[in-house]
């Protein structure tokens, strides 16, 4: 077999490792006894941002054979068969005691009934529950939604549902009204993305700089598979070096210093743009990369400006930017 691709590598298997603590606690504080588990959970929230990796970290916390003070051991049967599921699968496959389903590919009623007839039969021991993830459940046809709605009203005991959304608005109001638990699943901040990045180069040996990381948070648009599928990239195109350096050849990218000087050039006279026009060419960088490049430095100095999102930005970027 080969090597895993890091984000499959990294995907978070506990708490400890899911970035988002908002999400974190609330589900800590609501699986803690044992005695009122929501069997409805719904977990909502823009592409990317962890939704489904929650679902399948609240099936180990169910599943789990050994709690320790109301959360999964890690080392019973349960939770390293489902630490083997969440490294190795993608949505739409199934694992003891868990059926993860598709709704993008799987939307008609008659799929969603079959789902639920036997999801109603009681687990096979030692299992005490079943748990169906829902994964874009919006998708679900009207029909499949109705069908889906009259099981949630009562669930029998053994029975957890979890849908994970990117549309809630799409999602029938009454059931919404049936969710026990309701969780607004957010984007990382530039910050939570670059440490987490931070740890996985230091597992992986690079050598890295954190204003280089915090450039693959942006990049990445703060979804932290994009992140680390980015961060793997430059790493092994640069031998495990991800510096701005690197990350500017691999991408592209044109330095802030360039911009700077752009500007300043822009702003005297004659000679300075046309000796800027020159270094450009010597430094072989291509109208059209500098043009898309200045679209991004002028919004974030813009931001900068205005004093939004600095800490999306080094401080040595914002100090000069802001000069």
């Amino acid at each position: 077999m080969g090597e895993l691709a890091w984000v499959r590598k990294y995907r978070p298997s506990s708490f400890d490792d899911y970035i988002g603590n908002n999400v974190k606690n609330t589900i800590v504080n609501r699986l803690r006894d044992r005695s009122n588990l929501p069997h409805t959970i719904m977990l909502y929230g823009t592409r990317g941002t962890g939704k489904t990796s929650m679902a399948r970290l609240i099936c180990k916390e169910i599943h789990c054979m050994n709690p320790i003070d109301g959360h999964s051991c890690g080392t019973c049967e349960m939770c390293v068969e489902i630490n083997n599921y969440i490294t190795s699968t993608e949505a739409g496959v199934e694992c003891f005691g868990i059926v993860e389903v598709n709704a993008a590919s799987t939307t008609g009623k008659s799929d969603i009934d079959d789902i639920i007839a036997d999801a109603l039969l009681p687990p096979v021991y030692p299992l005490q529950y079943k748990v169906i993830i829902l994964d874009e459940c919006h998708m679900l046809s009207q029909s499949a939604q109705n069908s889906l709605l009259k099981v949630i009203e009562e669930p029998p005991e053994h029975l957890v549902f979890i849908l994970c959304t990117t549309d809630p608005d799409k999602v029938l109001p009454t059931i919404h009204s049936r969710m026990q638990v309701k969780i607004e699943v957010r984007k990382k901040t530039v910050d939570e993305i670059a440490n987490k990045l931070l740890e996985i180069s230091k597992s992986e040996n690079l050598t890295v700089s954190k204003d280089a990381l915090r450039v693959i948070a942006k990049r990445g648009e703060r979804i932290p598979r994009e992140c680390i599928n980015l961060l793997e990239s430059i790493a092994k195109n640069n031998g495990n070096v991800v510096t701005l350096e690197t990350l500017n050849r691999s991408l592209g990218d044109i330095s802030t210093d360039i911009y700077i000087k752009f500007f300043e050039s822009a702003n005297s006279g004659l000679e300075d743009i046309l000796t800027f026009n020159f270094e450009l060419k010597e430094k072989d960088i291509g109208y059209k990369n500098f043009i898309n490049g200045l679209t991004r430095f002028i919004l974030d100095a813009c931001y900068i400006k205005y004093g939004v999102a600095l800490d999306d930005y080094s401080k040595d970027f914002v100090d000069k930017v802001g000069k």
